[in-house]
């Protein structure tokens, strides 16, 4: 949402502290972990399926993240906000992915 902000608004130190506190809100982001409820009284084939869904969703989340991150070092060097874009790079690049299957980070 403050991406989409910085993107629109015409002022230049109001664009530098949305940038900056979207950067913020993805590096203090912490990745949840998959956890079984134990009330939920679920067989082992139904645990795989629920951790493969839950793997699958954070991996999107993930690429969203990189994809934000991404977004934010561009805008930032348009702005020649040299720390938010170096800092907002770095965390685009921190994970590895298969450029056969994730043609759009490649891209980003």
């Amino acid at each position: 949402m403050d991406v989409e902000n910085a993107k629109s608004t015409k002022n230049t130190k109001m664009r530098e502290t949305l940038l900056g506190k979207a950067l913020k809100d993805l590096q203090e982001f912490e990745e949840p972990e998959f956890e079984v409820d134990p009330e939920a009284d679920m067989v082992e084939e139904e645990i795989k399926a629920a951790q493969r869904k839950f793997h699958l969703a954070s991996v999107r989340a993930r690429k969203e993240r990189v994809l934000i991150a991404a977004e934010i070092a561009k805008l930032a060097m348009e702005e020649n906000l040299i720390d938010i874009a170096f800092k907002a790079a770095s965390l685009a690049i921190a994970d590895e992915w298969d450029s056969q299957k994730n043609g759009d980070l490649v891209i980003a």
